[in-house]
């Protein structure tokens, strides 16, 4: 009996140590749960976020025409060989300067200079064959000259009943050969005079032939390319290397065909490559196509660098500004500050370290800048729209020149 209500006593006491537990768990968990509540209020409306901010300033406004570019040339050149053969030697490397005119790889021509000294040769030859023929031209003309006498006298003689009509027959006979004679050899200065012309126009062509195999700059200019190494076999045509002017260095600018009648040469333009984007080049306008491409609707223009960055290559990718005119004082802003939701424009303002939204109009814009008509006023510090809520506290950070 003792034991039974022993047992039933401590079954009754266990139920209250379970509740215990449980709102001692409970108590760990809202705990738990509150520390992180005010670790993430503190860290969203204490802690100092530092976010890129800009400040509005009124100054005159540039309009400008913004597209991206790439660095061409006018004037460059693929050289290639004109005949085939083993490249032997190659003169400049990449980066060299080289005059118009000047050497710049030679071609194996064993064959084609044998092939110069044998077209000499046959000239040699037919000039002397000439010379023969006109020398014996005068012997021919003095034979003809006396069978002409001769049988002038033998005429006379035949008139007067002097001489047999043999005589005169023969000295008729020598007349019409020296004749002959004299018409055949000046055939023969003929032909050899042919003869020669032909010798000498072989030897011409053997020798630009074995002028081909000193390939030479078509232009002052800098190895931009070099495509080819010694012993390679080329065949005519084979690209060597590129040579560009550096003075037809031009910043080639793809733009949308709205913009056309805006554009017109002698522009000032800004351009910042890829590989610096923080530095500003200064330009100029030099030219605009006359053709828009069919499917990007784009047309191009090229724009002249007042001084080019110490290394640069060709394709070089890069942004250019071209300076359309100055606009009165306006408040502009950073297109990127802008955020659009709904059709409407707006800015998180800066005021009193904190972030709001502002809900502002724009005038106009063009390129990486856009005038503000209302919502801002000069000296007013906005911060970029990114990871941004309303009410954080913030600490400033300057924005870049965009």
């Amino acid at each position: 009996m003792n034991e039974t209500a022993s047992a039933g006593k401590l079954s009754l006491q266990r139920p209250p140590a379970r509740q215990h537990g449980k709102r001692q768990s409970l108590l760990w968990s809202a705990g738990a749960l509150a520390l992180f509540l005010l670790a993430w209020m503190l860290w969203r409306y204490v802690w100092l976020h530092p976010v890129e901010t800009y400040a509005a300033v009124r100054a005159p406004y540039e309009q400008t025409v913004t597209g991206p570019a790439t660095l061409d040339a006018i004037n460059k050149a693929n050289v290639s060989s004109r005949i085939s053969g083993k490249l032997t030697h190659i003169l400049v490397d990449r980066n060299a300067v080289v005059s118009a005119g000047q050497p710049i790889a030679f071609i194996e021509h064993d064959d084609l200079r044998s092939k110069v000294s044998a077209s000499r040769a046959n000239l040699l030859a037919a000039e002397g064959a000439q010379r023969e023929a006109v020398a014996s031209l005068s012997g021919a003309q003095a034979t003809l000259t006396n069978a002409r006498a001769t049988f002038d006298r033998q005429a006379e003689l035949r008139a007067g009943g002097w001489v047999s009509r043999a005589s005169y027959d023969q000295a008729q006979a020598s007349l019409k050969q020296s004749e002959a004679q004299l018409a055949g050899m000046r055939q023969t200065i003929e032909r050899t005079r042919a003869q020669t012309g032909v010798a000498a126009a072989n030897l011409e062509a053997d020798q630009a032939q074995l002028a081909m195999a000193t390939v030479r700059a078509p232009f002052a200019g800098v190895v931009a390319v070099r495509n080819r190494s010694v012993g390679d076999v080329l065949s005519a045509g084979s690209s060597i290397m590129e040579i560009v002017d550096p003075a037809s260095i031009v910043l080639t600018t793809r733009l949308d065909e709205s913009v056309i009648a805006l554009v017109r040469p002698g522009q000032p333009a800004r351009i910042r490559f890829a590989a610096r984007p923080n530095r500003t080049l200064t330009g100029r306008v030099l030219r605009l196509s006359r053709e828009v491409d069919p499917e990007t609707r784009e047309f191009t223009v090229d724009i002249v660098v007042d001084r080019l960055p110490e290394n640069w290559a060709l394709n070089q990718r890069a942004t250019a500004e071209i300076l359309r005119s100055t606009g009165p004082a306006s408040i502009t802003i950073p297109a990127s500050f802008i955020v659009h939701d709904g059709g409407k424009a707006s800015v998180w303002l800066i005021k009193d370290g904190r972030v709001h939204r502002r809900t502002i109009e724009t005038a106009t814009g063009s390129g990486p800048m856009v005038v503000i008509r209302e919502g801002l006023a000069s000296g007013d510090v906005i911060a970029a729209p990114h990871g941004i809520f309303a009410g954080m506290r913030v600490a400033r950070r300057e924005a870049g020149v965009p």
